[in-house]
């Protein structure tokens, strides 16, 4: 680490050009550096992310923001920028909520898209893959996102066919009009691979499964239901856990009887209404532009 300060303090410090980072010890270790912006894109802040001393920090929401504040930040320091949600989802959340609201109100089956963290844990992966297998078990259908040859792809393959399901490998986008089986793993090799996957399936999400990581904004900004899948790891992932818990948006799936549950689970929130509502909760509360919003400021700070 010190190594790396270093060449940083060599290469970087006596620049003016723009820097962005986005990871809190690079703030840290540029702090000094003249038109450096910190972009902490998470909607929490633990104690780690927390670095005084940088002339900008961008943050998504005044929740956010009040973190930095409390930890001695001073206020015209800290930027709220609205949510940092992909522009390509934004583009058509609209239309995709809508549709799902209309759903969701009906008796057409459901589907359900299943994320991991890049790490893939063991305990995230098989509930994961199990709740995908009970959704379809009980009529659903399941969209799996997953590393080409990771543990998701392997677990969640075995688990489908020894529930006798068929599980359609899939590794680029389709023309959305084409109707799809019931299971279907997407296998990505980038986080730019598996943005373009999502981008492409967007539509057809009636909730979504994951670690409570920065698919959070999700639930919150696209009204887009979600389940929290357990064991919380890390810093950012129990306080990402309570704020979309908090606000209404959110279950979680604590465990294995959860998981072969879920099936039941969605089919009891669906006919009490409560899907919707968690999709409501979750639709026009914050402002979803905030990669927009961060060109157009650094664009008129710099001009300024």
């Amino acid at each position: 680490m010190c190594l790396l300060a270093r060449d940083l303090e060599r290469t970087e410090l006596g620049k003016h050009n723009p820097l962005v980072v986005a990871h809190p010890m690079l703030a840290s270790f540029l702090k000094e550096r003249a038109f450096l912006f910190y972009q902490h894109g998470e909607i929490v802040a633990p104690s780690e992310s927390l670095v005084p001393g940088v002339q900008s920090i961008l943050v998504p929401l005044s929740e956010t923001a009040d973190a930095f504040l409390a930890a001695g930040v001073p206020e015209q320091s800290v930027v709220v920028t609205g949510l940092c949600i992909e522009p390509g989802l934004v583009e058509i959340a609209e239309a995709a909520f809508e549709a799902r609201l209309e759903r969701l109100s009906n008796h057409d089956p459901m589907c359900g898209a299943f994320f991991s963290s890049g790490a893939e844990p063991r305990r995230h992966v098989e509930l994961l893959a199990s709740a995908a297998v009970a959704a379809c078990l009980a009529g659903g259908r399941a969209q799996l996102f997953a590393r080409r040859n990771g543990r998701l792809a392997r677990i969640a393959s075995a688990k489908f066919r020894a529930a006798g399901i068929e599980l359609q490998v899939l590794t680029e986008p389709l023309d959305n009009e084409r109707p799809l089986p019931g299971a279907v793993l997407f296998c990505y090799d980038s986080r730019p691979h598996l943005n373009q996957l999502t981008e492409n399936r967007f539509n057809d999400f009636d909730y979504f499964v994951a670690p409570a990581h920065e698919r959070s904004s999700w639930a919150i900004g696209l009204g887009l239901p979600m389940f929290v899948v357990d064991q919380p790891i890390g810093s950012y992932a129990p306080l990402n856990s309570a704020f979309v818990l908090n606000r209404g948006v959110a279950k979680t799936l604590r465990g294995r009887e959860d998981a072969e549950g879920f099936g039941q689970t969605l089919a009891r929130l669906r006919t009490t209404g409560r899907l919707q509502q968690m999709a409501e909760a979750g639709r026009g509360k914050f402002d979803v532009n905030g990669f927009w919003f961060i060109a157009e400021y650094l664009s008129r700070t710099l001009q300024g």
